[in-house]
């Protein structure tokens, strides 16, 4: 996770490292992993830096397409696609908007985050903040797990604190095993309901932030995704990381900005087709 630096999922990389020590709980899978369509409702209040940094707020969609080889996800507030394709080695965060994406393989991406979890005894100091019980009966018949975070932390060099509680139910058999290793070390756990709040308290006032962001399946449709959807369009140019952010970071100010002056802060709708722009 640490080499898909991006700052508009900089929320669930805090959560990455904490996260990741959950990973052994997911080992013993079903025999029919999950493939087909699910949309998301997520819905995002903020404040203070949150607010000035993402300018992402209200509700909007996600959409996620997922086979045993590939997981595909667009999420309307932040105009993103992340792409994960086993048989090409490659993740990809891309922008249709701007025609615009950066790649990279899923072997360094596997070989970079284990390195970095290996470290210091990262994953055992995380354990004291992790709690998981099993729900009772199946969720969308599947067995599941709960689990929650909670945990503090000062950043280097700050004088303020940063809380974060997630809380997340988490089904077994959502993904294929061939697939959970870099889906949990592109974006951290696989989701079924997502709720996770973070603050951040210091003394002056501009600082004192706070993202409470709630997401819930919508509909979950079991179905053969059409090759489309997998397809990066040829128009679709591949930077790198400094120049997608430098390009992306002026689309999104912009488009805020029109957002703001509209009354709304995101569009809701997925669009039928996620690299359609």
């Amino acid at each position: 996770m640490k080499s898909v630096k991006f700052s508009v999922a900089s929320s669930l990389k805090k959560s990455f490292c904490v996260i990741m020590v959950f990973m052994a709980s997911l080992v013993a899978f079903g025999q029919q992993p999950f493939e087909g369509k699910i949309v998301y409702t997520t819905n995002t209040t903020s404040r203070g830096l949150y607010k000035m940094f993402s300018d992402i707020q209200g509700t909007h969609e996600e959409v996620v397409y997922v086979t045993n080889k590939k997981f595909i996800m667009f999420n309307v507030a932040t105009q993103n696609i992340n792409f994960i394709d086993l048989e090409a080695n490659a993740w990809y965060i891309a922008c249709p908007a701007i025609q615009m994406m950066q790649k990279g393989t899923i072997s360094d991406l596997i070989e970079t985050t284990e390195k970095n979890l290996n470290k210091g005894g990262q994953l055992r100091k995380l354990r004291q903040f992790n709690t998981i019980v099993e729900p009772e009966g199946l969720v969308d018949g599947y067995h599941a797990i709960k689990y929650s975070i909670d945990t503090s932390y000062t950043p280097e060099g700050a004088s303020y604190i940063v809380t974060s509680f997630i809380e997340d139910v988490c089904l077994k058999d959502f993904l294929s095993p061939e697939l959970l290793k870099p889906y949990s070390y592109f974006y951290g756990i696989p989701y079924y309901e997502h709720t996770s709040e973070i603050k951040q308290d210091c003394p002056a006032p501009l600082l004192k932030s706070v993202r409470y962001q709630t997401r819930v399946m919508k509909s979950m449709e079991r179905m053969t995704p059409d090759a489309s959807v997998f397809t990066v369009p040829s128009d679709m140019k591949e930077v790198s990381q400094r120049d997608f952010v430098k390009a992306y970071n002026k689309y999104m100010k912009g488009l805020n900005k029109t957002r703001e002056k509209n009354g709304t802060s995101v569009e809701y709708t997925v669009p039928e087709d996620i690299w359609d722009f």
